[in-house]
């Protein structure tokens, strides 16, 4: 599936917490449970996507795999974000440790910028998205 046709299906996003400043909640693509953490930082809200019971590079303590799952599924997963409507945030920052997950941030925030009033700025391996003045 393209970015494009996945941004027109989310997800829906089963909503455990919602607060002016936090949001989480669990969301399943094909037999993959993840969980979505959306946290007020210094001005920007920091998106957290982790597959829960995912068996590769899965952190021990937590059972959380925070890393390339290398479903196929990434589009849906981040087409999840389509809340962001709801919320309205002034910045929202996509941070990754794997460069190929850096790069997928970065093309899709260019993609969703656009519509939903955003610029993007790609520093240090950051995606940030600003509202637009």
């Amino acid at each position: 599936m393209k970015l494009t046709e996945a941004l027109d299906k989310p997800a829906p996003i089963k909503w455990k917490s919602k607060s002016d400043i936090y949001w989480e909640g669990e969301f399943t693509v094909g037999d993959i449970e993840y969980n979505i953490i959306f946290d007020e930082g210094s001005n920007l809200w920091e998106i957290t996507f982790e597959a829960i019971g995912h068996t590769s590079g899965r952190d021990i303590e937590s059972g959380k795999h925070m890393g390339l799952t290398k479903t196929g599924n990434e589009f849906i997963v981040l087409a999840t974000i389509e809340f962001l409507k709801k919320i309205n945030p002034k910045g929202i920052m996509f941070q990754a440790n794997e460069p190929s997950r850096r790069k997928l941030y970065a093309r899709f925030a260019k993609m969703i910028a656009k519509k939903y009033g955003y610029v993007v700025d790609i520093s240090k391996g950051n995606t940030i998205m600003r509202k637009r003045l």
